[in-house]
């Protein structure tokens, strides 16, 4: 059973962009006993079925018939231990190396969803092609599209609530679905050189985003997370 959630855990990181939001969310859960969110009890039905699990492991190494006490046992549950303790230490690198994986494979049409919108960036309310209906802000001058509805990348799994654009050419789309709290950024090779690595930044809804960390995807895109905070 131990095997079985060992591998099934390091699945799910490495295919679900949510799980750190997932994570932190089920803790929150589990610590107010909130008895409306029936997962709760799953989480501690899983974390209950692993804890026993792992005693009844170290149960028949100490007191076990004889065949549960060979090296071959003490190597079987050491290699378990280690295996827990390394995913406790690593799954955040394990997760964002995954993510950067993920995402590497929708370049080719981000790259032309983001070459389009630099071209032809909308000055109102409109349609993006493949993409769907959208809310630009500010009025005034936009640099901000509110996507609506299920709106993905085109011909990608790959969902996006907004798209920002800052004065140096960077477009910024924020992901959303499966991928949620990251940020593919498209910053041309022929941008102001200053502004070629991402940065902390000002959106068109008055959000400040406080840069968390990136990562180069190739020479124009990085994959970002950011903080959001009321901007002043």
């Amino acid at each position: 059973m131990n095997v079985a959630l060992l591998a099934a855990t390091v699945v799910w990181l490495l295919r679900d962009g949510r799980a750190p939001h997932t994570l932190a969310d089920l803790w929150q859960l589990v610590e107010s006993g909130n008895p409306r969110f029936k997962t709760t009890t799953i989480v501690r039905i899983a974390a209950a079925a692993g804890a026993v699990s792992f005693a009844l492991v170290l149960i028949g190494l100490m007191a076990g018939p004889r065949r549960c006490r060979q090296l071959s046992a003490w190597l079987t549950a050491t290699a378990l231990t280690c295996g827990w303790c390394t995913l406790f230490v690593t799954w955040s690198e394990l997760h964002w190396h995954a993510q950067q994986f993920r995402l590497a494979s929708v370049l080719p049409e981000a790259t032309t969803l983001a070459e389009e919108l630099a071209a032809n960036w909308p000055d109102k309310d409109g349609d993006l092609q493949g993409v769907g209906p959208f809310m630009a802000y500010p009025k005034s001058a936009p640099a901000t599209l509110m996507l609506l509805g299920d709106s993905r990348v085109p011909g990608t799994s790959v969902q996006i609530s907004a798209v920002e654009r800052t004065s140096d050419g960077t477009l910024r789309l924020e992901l959303a679905g499966r991928e949620r709290g990251a940020w593919l950024e498209w910053r041309p090779a022929d941008s102001v050189p200053s502004s070629h690595t991402p940065g902390s930044f000002l959106g068109g809804l008055n959000t400040y985003y406080s840069l968390k960390r990136c990562a180069a995807l190739d020479t124009d895109w990085f994959v970002v997370r950011y903080a959001a905070a009321p901007g002043y």
